[in-house]
Order: structure tokens, then sequence, then C-alpha cells
């Protein structure tokens, strides 16, 4: 909680040594009474008019140089302004004898600076009792004066004042009397009247109809409305007053002193202050700031609501700076960040109204996209949505779902696992090898395989990377061809090509004169995976004797044709090397 304070010097070149008084006011624990007494009271200056107000809480001392900061404490006029004025509201607590400690805006005299007021009472004058506040060190007495205006409405205090300005009336703050505290609307709504309010006092109504509200709940765009029951407000709580009527003297409170049980849960928060004069004080004022206040307002459709407009707050004395400041004793609602600018006011069977109609949103995720959206009521059953389709995978669930809706919007995420599919390479219609890959898993081709007498061709279309399905690669083969040599002897009868496997096709001759082709010795059933030499076996000499009937004669021999045989005995040589003997008769 903020502290107010205001620090008076009382500088008189009377000894070495000068005195500095220090008045501050501020509200503490108040509590009934009179001036002979404790009690509430507004103190106006005799010569004046003018009353007192605690502007601000700080202030400074120098002893050594008897200067002082006494910005925190004004004099403004009129008890119509002071009515309404929180910062008019002085709680005089005697001590003993002369001795009094003045409290107001959350501290006092005494708690600032170890030292009590000294209060005189002089007689009477008017019909009203004069007092002089003074304060007396190494033997010198000086007097709290109005020192007159600042060049604006309101007036200084000092100690420079001299004859009536040095008087003072205590007027007893009560609901009965023509000095009483009652509370100024700033807003209406229809014929009801509204004032964000905030004070150190603790009060009850004197007036009848008025009520004070806190605010209990703020969700997104709304803030629940909750009025005290307790007859009595306790002391610094920021609330929103409905009024009786808009006239301050029809909506007056009962000042109570005394400590009471805070009210609980509230949203709202206040500001004492609001003294631009005060720029070395961090409370002195307080900009507005958007991203974290709501005042309340009464917007373009007539409802009481809190938002950004700034057209109730201050404006800088000095000028215009472009800032809005809150108002002093003023409350404003304190709102997350993201908050929408206009914050809805409900009550709290609106508001529970409001919940049970609301729906939230469960949004379904896949792969990071929106997959489906549902709109459920809070403690409807959630039945999860079909499950999603993905080529190549199996889907696994959706994570975390609850069993009925939340008051609040949920996302689930669904995940999947990757399918595997055989990919299967076959070779001559047999499986050479099968394997399990992943669905999109890259496809490379396996070794290529070796099969006698023929060279791999290659496989069949193979994907880049695995399809969602089972997948069959078929490898073939070119048959080779291989190199086929006849010889008979050192003579190379022919060379030809046969494919592996095939007959060899033998010559029928050695397409000789002299030499007769017997047989080839050692011929392959088929042809084998690698070239051949394949040798004749054949005769040098005759090696055929024809005779068909008893005229015609075909005669080979030594490798000389006639077609007369010719008589005698003839030597043969074979092909082997060999000799015979052959007689022709």
């Amino acid at each position: 909680m903020p502290t107010c304070t205001f620090f008076l010097v009382i500088k008189e070149f009377f000894m070495k040594r000068f005195v500095v008084f220090l008045l501050t006011v501020s509200s503490a624990l108040l509590s009934y009474a009179q001036l002979n007494g404790d009690g509430f009271y507004r103190v106006k200056n005799y010569g004046t008019g003018y009353y007192i107000w605690v502007c601000d809480n700080t202030g400074s001392i120098n002893y050594v140089a008897t200067t002082a900061d006494m910005g925190a404490l004004q004099l403004w006029p009129e008890l119509d302004n002071a009515i309404s004025e929180p910062a008019s509201v002085l709680y005089m607590k005697h001590i003993d004898g002369e001795k009094w400690d003045a409290q107001a805006q959350s501290t006092g005299v005494y708690k600032m600076i170890q030292h009590y007021l000294q209060i005189k009472k002089l007689g009477e004058a008017g019909g009203n009792t004069l007092y002089q506040v003074y304060a007396t060190e190494s033997g010198m007495t000086v007097y709290l004066s109005d020192t007159g205006s600042w060049g604006g409405d309101y007036h200084a205090i000092g100690t420079t004042g001299k004859g009536t300005a040095t008087r003072w009336i205590a007027e007893p703050i009560n609901a009965n009397t023509d000095s009483y505290f009652g509370v100024k609307p700033t807003l209406a709504v229809g014929d009801k009247y509204y004032a964000p309010f905030y004070a150190d006092f603790a009060f009850s109504f004197a007036s009848a109809g008025m009520k004070a509200y806190t605010i209990s709940v703020i969700d997104g765009g709304i803030a629940v409305i909750k009025p005290i029951e307790t007859e009595v407000i306790p002391a610094s709580t920021p609330v929103i007053i409905e009024c009786s009527s808009a006239d301050k003297s029809d909506n007056r409170l009962n000042l109570l002193a005394g400590s009471y049980p805070a009210v609980t849960n509230n949203k709202l928060a206040g500001v004492f202050f609001c003294n631009e004069f005060r720029e070395k004080s961090k409370d002195a004022i307080t900009p507005f700031a958007a991203s974290s206040m709501r005042v309340l307002h009464v917007n373009a459709e007539g409802k009481l609501v809190f938002d950004t407009q700034t057209t109730n707050l201050h404006v800088n004395w000095w000028g215009d700076d472009g800032k809005r400041y809150l108002n002093a004793n003023q409350s404003y609602l304190q709102v997350p960040t993201g908050t929408p600018e206009e914050v809805t006011i409900m009550t709290e069977s609106e508001y529970a109204e409001y919940k049970a109609n609301l729906k939230y949103t469960v949004t379904y995720m896949v792969d990071g996209q929106v997959y489906q959206t549902s709109e459920l009521k809070v403690g409807e059953t959630i039945a999860a949505v079909t499950a999603p389709i993905k080529e190549g995978y199996t889907f696994s669930g959706w994570s975390e779902l609850p069993k009925t809706m939340p008051a609040h919007d949920v996302v689930v995420t669904g995940s999947f696992t990757v399918n595997s599919y055989k990919l299967t390479y076959q070779v001559d219609g047999s499986d050479y090898k099968t394997l399990e890959v992943n669905y999109g898993v890259t496809l490379s081709a396996e070794q290529e395989p070796v099969k006698e007498g023929y060279t791999f061709s290659g496989w069949s279309e193979l994907p880049e990377t695995m399809p969602a399905h089972d997948v069959v690669i078929t490898g073939t083969f070119s048959v080779n061809s291989y190199k086929v040599t006849f010889m008979y002897g050192d003579n190379v009868l022919k060379t030809i090509t046969v494919e592996y496997g095939a007959t060899i096709p033998l010559p029928t001759s050695l397409d000789s004169e002299r030499y007769t082709l017997v047989e080839w010795l050692e011929v392959p059933a088929t042809m084998p995976a690698h070239d051949v030499i394949i040798y004749a076996n054949y005769v040098d000499g005759i090696n055929l004797v024809e005779a068909n009937g008893k005229f015609v004669y075909r005669i080979q021999m030594n490798g000389i044709s006639a077609t007369t045989p010719l008589k005698g005995i003839h030597i043969i040589r074979m092909g082997d090397g060999s000799t015979k003997k052959v007689m022709i008769k």
C-alpha cells in the first residue's frame, strides 16, 4: 500500500540550530472521536477558510540547510469541495496533553519523524474553537500557517503566515451534520449512479440505497461484479459504489475507526494520489496503462463497463503531455496482458448463466494442421472424432483427451506409427531377397545376382521411396554367347559363337580334298560358360569307297579322287596318324 506523507519546514533564524517541523498526514487505524479525543476531522484555516488536503506521500527535510520539500500538502477552498475528497479526511489521534498524531492516506506524523504535533486550544470565535499547531525545539516555538497562493486555486502551508493565518479549526466529520463525507458519483446508467472509490478509512453507508461492489473474477472480456455483504467496508478497499442519487448529500458515509476483515479475491486496485507537482515521487501520479488497466466507464450502448477510455482521467496541470493519469482516490481494474479493450460487467448470476451456456472448442491437430474442431458446453461428454487416414501410417490415437469438456478450449494432437511393407526381389520366378521396409524410406537396388552363362540386365522399375504397399522387383538376365573353335590337327576349320546352354552345331566335313572327317572329339552336351576348342578325328587318304552297281565307282584315296578304282595295295594315313593298308582288286 502506498504511504502518504507531507513535510513542512519551519524555518526561523533565531539560533544556530534551526527548527524544522514536519507534518505527515495519512490513514491508518481510525476510531470514533472529536478533537478532545480521537476522531475524523477536516482541518480548516481560520483566516483563509482553506482546508488541508493530503495530495502525496513523499517529502524531504535537510536539517543542516533548513530546507524542505512541502509539495505533499495543499490547501483548497470551500467545504463543498472537501465533502467528497478522502484527501481532506484527517484522523487525529490524541497522545497526551497537547500532543497529537495526525494520520491520513496511510501513514502518520510520528511514524515518519518520531515526533508528535503539538496543538494548543486558543479559545472561541464565531462559534468555532480555534487552535494553533506548533513545534518547539531548543527553546524556540514556530507555528503552522497558511502562506497563501502558489499561483493557482490552492494555497501552501508554511511557517511565515501571520495573525489569523496561524489559526486552525477542526471540524468533526459526521454524517448527520453539514460536515459530512458524501460520495460524488462520476457515472450514470439510467437512474443509477456510480463512483470508482478508494480511501484508507473504513466506512458504512449512512444513506439508504447505497451499495459497494468488488470485482471477483476476470475472465477474458468479462468482469464479475460482487456486492460486499458486510455492513462495514474495510479501510483501503478499492470498490465501486452505487449511489442513491447524483447529489453527494444523498450518498453519505459513516467513517469508522478500527480494524475489519479484509475483502478477499478483489481484482480492483486503487490509487491515493494524483499530484503532478511531485515528479520525484513514484506514487504521486499514476499514468494510465492500457496494457494492464481498465477504468469504469459507460459505453455507447449505455452500459457500465471497464475500458480504456480516458475521457474522465486526469490531464497534467502543466499542460497536456499526451498521457492520462488515474484520478486521486480512484479504483480501477488490473487486467492481464491480452485483455480486450472493453470488459463487460456481469453479476454473479449472469456469469453463471453465461458459463453454463458457454461453449469451448476442441481442436484436433494432425501434423501441425487443424484436422477438425468441435464445440461443446462445459461438462458435455467428449467423443473423439473419426481417426484420420494417412498414407503409409497407422493412426496411434489422440493425445490426452478429457472425458468431459472443461471450462477452456482444448487442443489434442493425433499421432501415427509408420507402416512397413514387403519388398521382394525375384530372379527366375524365385525370391532372391525379401525385406521389411518402412513407408517413405529411400530405396536402393540390391546387389546384382550372379548366374552362370548370363549377364544381369537389371531390376524392374524400383520406386525412389517405399510406397504404401508390397513391392515385387524382378531381375532379368541376357544369355551369354561363347566362342567355339573347330580344329583338325593344327588347322582351324572354323570359329563360331554359341549361346550358353545351346547345342553346339558340328561341321559335317573338314572342307578338304585330302582330309576326311571321322568324328569330333569331346564335344560338350551344351555350350558351357566359356570358350571351347573342339578337335576333329580325321583320316588322311581313302576314307570312302562307294560302289553303285557294277559300273560306277567313286574312290578317294591318298587325297586323289578317281572314278576308276586303282587296283593294288594302298597305304592310307588316318587322322590320328596311324596307317592302314587298303587293297583294291
